[in-house]
């Protein structure tokens, strides 16, 4: 390979291709010519969006382009398929709101909306703008994608880096940053990138969105723009131990607390989420392991490969290998969810639903 590489056929040439150049061997590396290729830049994107609008006859807003780049996360292609299925809604000029209709995602206005609103820590008019965008159809985790991307444009724009090719844009982007403040547009972008980690997992998509924006706007409304670094929040207290049941399963009982104390050292994660977990009951051979959150309980068993390595962390602790593991709800977190449900048909308020369902005070959160 060496020498075929050194002295190649006149009519040949190798090209490597690779994104982990630190594992091609030295003696390989030391015969090539290396070329590094990037992601495309936010303005070379637009560029070459806006070269090929032009080069068909499109007409389009600046900010429809900047915002299929930014989508794009850098991709040429991604980039220009985004633009052609943007096209097949458009009528006549490509608008920013047909590209945020195709992307299925809220538009500046309504972010923007949300966004005074938390600031203001007026929680009702953020709920209801949450309300107004998933009745139109737009999906929980494309809500907070689109508030997300809206983040990033007032970051930027704050620290006045790059443009939109809008200039009007841009100074109404620069005048929110600014009224929001440094501080707050941190604490926005970490607790809605959280709940944006967390959303695909969950059953309940919409209530958790709720809960994020509720987290967003808590306390009360503050004047303009904000000075102060935001309130840190108080440490939660450690979850209750495991229950121990009494009586002929206790000895299972008790290898269910050194498997999940085991799975917390090994796997943080699963161990968390087994952390108000409980023997529930043992029915011959099965043991059934109660959940005391319904999002912990969905958690778990959508994780196929999660779920065999509680089971082989149980074996491995009890020393056999025939017990089988099922996964429940706890019959007391499921008569608070029927009474978070009655609650919403008498038109109880969300901020008491959220009290019974997770035993917290909204200002909590």
């Amino acid at each position: 390979l060496l020498k075929t590489i050194e002295e190649p056929p006149v009519h040949v040439v190798f090209v490597l291709a690779t994104t982990e150049v630190n594992r091609v061997p030295l003696t390989i590396r030391s015969r090539c010519q290396r070329y590094e290729f990037h992601r495309g830049s936010l303005s070379d994107i637009i560029g070459r969006l806006e070269f090929v609008c032009k080069s068909e006859g499109i007409d389009f807003e600046p900010a429809a382009l900047s915002a299929i780049a930014r989508m794009a996360d850098g991709g040429y292609r991604d980039a220009l398929t985004l633009l052609e299925q943007a096209l097949l809604v458009s009528e006549g000029k490509l608008t920013y709101d047909a590209v945020m209709q195709q992307l299925g995602m809220i538009g500046e206005e309504q972010t923007d909306k949300m966004l005074s609103a938390a600031l203001a820590g007026d929680m009702g008019e953020v709920l209801a703008s949450a309300d107004e965008a998933i009745r139109s159809g737009k999906e929980p985790r494309a809500i907070l994608e689109a508030l997300l991307i809206r983040l990033s444009e007032l970051t930027h724009a704050l620290v006045e880096i790059g443009g939109n090719g809008d200039p009007e844009r841009h100074a109404a982007a620069h005048a929110l940053a600014t009224r929001i403040g440094r501080p707050e547009l941190l604490r926005f972008r970490s607790e809605l990138a959280e709940a944006h980690k967390e959303i695909r997992d969950v059953s309940l998509p919409r209530l958790w969105l709720e809960l994020a924006l509720m987290k967003l706007s808590g306390g009360a409304p503050a004047p303009y723009p904000r000075q102060a670094e935001p309130e840190k929040p108080k440490p939660k207290p450690p979850p209750p131990p495991p229950r121990v049941q009494t009586g002929e399963s206790g000895d299972i009982a008790s290898k269910w607390i050194e498997t999940v104390a085991r799975l917390g050292e090994s796997k943080p994660g699963t161990g968390k989420a087994l952390q108000s977990t409980f023997v529930a009951r043992v029915d011959g051979r099965h043991v059934y392991i109660a959940f005391a959150h319904r999002m912990q309980l969905d958690r778990v068993q959508n994780n196929e490969a999660g779920k065999k390595l509680i089971v082989k962390s149980f074996h491995e602790t009890i020393g056999d290998d025939s017990w089988i593991l099922r996964f429940e709800l706890d019959p007391a977190a499921a008569d608070r969810e029927a009474a978070a449900v009655q609650s919403v048909a008498e038109g109880d308020r969300l901020a008491e639903i959220v009290e019974q369902v997770f035993e917290v005070k909204p200002e909590q959160i």
